[in-house]
Parts: structure tokens; sequence; C-alpha cells
């Protein structure tokens, strides 16, 4: 599985927790997992986030998952991949040659690749649906800011992504996931922001109506006058 970082760090708190969800899934049940960025400040959160999420599992850099790190130019990098994964990404993020990665001695181009997931606060997941998955076939999910999910629906509608986790609803929905099928021990940051978010929405609620209160208290004000 490829998952690809494509994010900054002012969208990190809604797709950190996502990220590190599909992760424990994955090392859990012994995928082996691609990890890359797209997006230049994606370089280091990818980084950071597979190996803490690898350590848990105990699993090894180069035999259970690699990093390549931000590689330029973008759908560029989409579609060379797909047709060779060593000349678009030559060495890792620790200058570690491909060659010399066991794990990626017989990924040769999407064929070899079950999905790749994109995560992203912006539109990078349907580049790699476009440029990736209508080319050459391989299966797109994406993880997404919750203002941006909503524009992919009509790509999960036609199937052309498998999947999509909107926002840290969607993060905290993973993660209770994980732990109902026993592949982690307790939710984690998106399940406890979660209570966070519903006490601000029900405090614009409440506003909302004082705000109306208030408007039909003056209106009754002037009608007096």
């Amino acid at each position: 599985m490829l998952v690809s970082f494509d994010y900054d760090p002012q969208v990190a708190a809604e797709l950190d927790p996502m990220a590190r969800a599909v992760l424990r899934h994955c090392f859990a049940r012994g995928v082996k997992v691609v990890g890359m960025s797209l997006a230049p400040q994606g370089d280091a959160i990818g980084e950071g986030i597979i190996t803490q999420v690898a350590r848990e599992y105990d699993k090894k850099l180069g035999q259970d998952y690699c990093y390549f790190g931000f590689r330029p130019g973008g759908t560029i990098i989409m579609l060379q991949m797909g047709v060779n994964v060593k000349k678009a990404l030559p060495l890792d993020y620790y200058q570690t040659p491909y060659d010399s990665l066991p794990m990626m001695k017989n990924i040769h181009n999407y064929d070899d690749i079950a999905m790749v997931l994109s995560l992203a606060g912006s539109t990078y997941p349907v580049s790699w649906m476009i440029f990736a998955g209508t080319k050459f076939g391989v299966k797109i999910g994406a993880g997404q800011t919750a203002v941006m999910a909503p524009d992919n629906y009509p790509f999960l509608q036609t199937k052309q992504f498998i999947g999509q986790l909107g926002g840290m609803k969607g993060g905290a929905e993973y993660e209770q996931m994980i732990v109902d099928a026993g592949y982690y021990h307790k939710p984690d940051v998106a399940s406890k922001a979660m209570g966070a978010i519903a006490y601000s929405h029900l405090l614009i609620i409440l506003l909302i109506i004082l705000g109306n209160i208030g408007y039909f208290i003056s209106k009754k004000i002037e009608q007096k006058k």
C-alpha cells in the first residue's frame, strides 16, 4: 500500500490522526507500506508519523515499510510510478538506494501496489485518481479535511475513489474501527477531539438561538415605540 502525505502543518490536526489509524491498521495486519509526499512540508510530517507507528508494531525500515519523503514533480511522479517506481523514487528519505531496500525488490509499478491513499487538504487525491487511478487502474483512497471531503462525493459514487476519510470525524471513526477489530488498544486523538467539537457545535446552536431571540425582542421594542 502506498500512503502519500500530501498535506501541510496547517491541516495536520485533522489528517495526522487518520494517518496514524490507517498505518496502525496496516501494520497490525502485516501490510507493507510505502510512504511518500508530494507536498514539501509533508516530508517531515510523514516521516515522523510512519516512524512512530512502525515502532509501536516493531516494524523494520526497508523490510516492513519504506519512506521516500517529498518528491517534486506532482503529476509527473504519479505517471512515472506507473511505468517504473524505481526511476520515480531512486533514493529513500534516508538516501538509501532503491535496490538496497528489500521490501521494494518486487515493486515495479502500480501493478504491485494494492492501493494509493492520498492524505490531503487540497486536490491531490483527485490528481492521484486521474493520473494513477484512471490511467493505470490502481485503487485510490482519500483522506481529506472536512471542508474538502464533500467535493469528492461524486468520485465515491462512481467508485473512482474506493473510500474516503473526512476530517476529524473520519479519523475518529477509523480509530474506533481498529479498536473494535482488536488492532489497537484504545481510541486516540481524533476520538478525544470529537467531544470538544460536539460541544462547540452546541455552543454555536445556542448562540444562534440567542441571536434570534434578541432579534425578535428588539423588533417588539421598536414596534412599541
